[in-house]
């Protein structure tokens, strides 16, 4: 389906709106492309609307193509319509578009690029929050994206994030999400198979794909470790159905003992949550964000070290908060001053008025 906007800007469904925003008014719309951006821009259109500004919550629709329905961006569409407040709602309309009084995404590359530059040559402030963990320098995407370097300022999960976008103007705010997560008591252990993280996805590492699960299937053997998997749903690999899961990453990672994973955002969660993690890196990532844990988690490059990791004792949930607290307080803002989205919306605030 071809979208009703020039310069290859794609065609927005409204997920939720402000009435102000519903009667032409002009209002901040925020772009959202999975399921839990959600969780961070609805607490976000809630502090906007305490500021008096209208807010528009829209997602791309995917375009129409041959077998789209199994393709990754049909998946994450349905996966995002699943959670909305109106999975049905109106197509955004070329007025709103050119009303727009900010525009907020969760990345500033792919589907949105078009649109933040369109909303820049009409001088309407942009600003993205990192979504989760980064390849900042392209150092393994083989692309060069220039993440989150279009827009005019970015609002950082951690001083992480902050140091790797220096020469921008950004922000440090934190994740309502992961935030949320930290202030929440640890789950308890509810299974006895680990969760491993299938997430090799939009063409990063995918050789590297079917040689690390093998890595990590011949240790569980060797370890005497059952385990499930939970498959990213951009991930294309074909594992056997007795082996993965149909539920979220989240709910699994609530009751798992342990966790076994590549360069993924999980590795946060995992780690707010408590959930004792191992970073499987047989294959020579180079992002460095889970290069140096602090005593946070385990690091195994090869199948010797992962069965090491694996035979090691578990610590409590408790224990591993208190280990990862300094890799933690570095990659994330998880200070108790206050709600992230205020903070974002303060921001974006000021920056209307002046």
């Amino acid at each position: 389906m071809a979208g009703p906007f020039a310069d290859g800007i794609p065609e927005f469904r409204v997920l939720r709106a402000s009435p102000e925003a519903m009667s032409d008014q002009p209002a901040v719309i925020m772009v959202a492309q999975a399921a839990y951006h959600l969780e961070e821009l609805l607490p976000l259109a809630a502090a906007l609307e305490r500021h008096g500004e209208p807010s528009i919550i829209v997602a791309p629709v995917p375009t129409s193509r041959v077998l789209s329905r199994w393709r990754p961006a049909n998946k994450r569409h349905q996966e995002l319509l699943a959670v909305s407040p109106n999975p049905s709602g109106p197509v955004l309309s070329q007025q709103q578009l050119a009303r727009a009084r900010a525009l907020v995404v969760l990345n500033d590359w792919g589907t949105t690029a078009s649109l933040v530059k369109k909303m820049k040559t009409q001088s309407v402030p942009t600003f993205a929050w990192v979504e989760g963990v980064q390849d900042f320098a392209d150092l393994d995407t083989g692309k060069q994206r220039k993440a989150y370097r279009s827009v005019d300022h970015v609002f950082c999960l951690g001083q992480y994030d902050y140091q790797a976008l220096a020469g921008t103007s950004r922000t440090v705010v934190g994740s309502e999400r992961l935030r949320a997560l930290w202030f929440e008591n640890p789950t308890s252990v509810q299974s006895d198979r680990l969760l491993v993280n299938l997430n090799f996805t939009y063409g990063v590492g995918e050789q590297h794909r079917g040689p690390w699960l093998k890595s990590v299937q011949k240790s569980m053997q060797a370890a005497d470790w059952k385990y499930v998997i939970s498959q990213h749903v951009a991930d294309k690999s074909l594992v056997a159905p007795w082996r993965k899961s149909s539920d979220s990453s989240s709910v699994l990672l609530a009751g798992t003992p342990l966790f076994v994973t590549r360069f993924s955002t999980l590795g946060y969660e995992a780690l707010v949550r408590g959930i004792p993690m191992i970073y499987h890196n047989p294959h020579g990532e180079q992002v460095p964000t889970f290069a140096d844990p602090r005593g946070a988690f385990a690091i195994a490059e090869s199948v010797e070290e992962l069965i090491r990791a694996l035979k090691a004792d578990l610590p409590t949930r408790t224990k591993v908060r208190q280990q990862a607290e300094e890799f933690l307080n570095h990659h994330l803002h998880l200070v108790n001053d206050g709600s992230p989205a205020e903070h974002v919306a303060d921001r974006i605030c000021a920056v209307l008025v002046s």
